[in-house]
């Protein structure tokens, strides 16, 4: 199941650059939540093996990464609404580029909040937020990139809307 968050992201990406111009987001009304009379907390913390690729597009090179990723599920459930936050973080996930033979390291955190509110009104909120680093370990450039997307469900319409979408090459 955590991988699929990191595999859902070029499609997100690619749907972001296909419509930039994006509707305006409506603002969630969010409740707010008694901490002491029937809430629900729960907090699960989940560590797993990566095995994936990922494309360098500064200089072509398809690097096969491996390691450990750690994720951190919050979640808070008031009866009426629910809160959940994912934190995600990938520091250890190293490999190699070919055609470069270069080796690289992922810098790679999440974090993901989303707010769902049961009533006569359903309305639904994830913001995601991601910040990675293809970092090579030799004179190759990095790559680096920058997302914050919300998607929003009021009166059963979707919007989606990127506050910040940054791709860039360094050396």
């Amino acid at each position: 199941m955590p991988i699929s968050r990191f595999a859902l992201l070029p499609a997100l990406v690619l749907i972001a650059c296909d419509s930039p111009a994006a509707p305006a987001a409506r603002k969630l009304r969010i409740p707010e939540y008694r901490a002491d009379v029937g809430v629900v907390r729960t907090k699960t913390n989940v560590v797993f093996d990566i095995d994936a690729s990922a494309e360098n597009t500064c200089n072509g090179d398809v690097v096969t990464l491996e390691g450990k990723g750690h994720q951190v599920f919050t979640t808070i459930d008031t009866g009426d609404s629910i809160f959940v936050t994912v934190h995600s973080n990938l520091a250890d996930v190293k490999g190699y580029g070919v055609p470069s033979g270069a080796r690289y390291h992922l810098n790679n955190t999440q974090t993901e909040r989303v707010v769902v509110v049961q009533g006569a009104e359903f309305t639904f909120e994830d913001t995601f937020q991601l910040n990675s680093e293809l970092v090579s370990e030799g004179s190759e450039p990095n790559l680096i990139l920058r997302l914050t997307q919300t998607v929003s469900i009021v009166d059963n319409e979707v919007t989606v809307t990127i506050t910040k979408y940054s791709l860039e090459c360094r050396v």
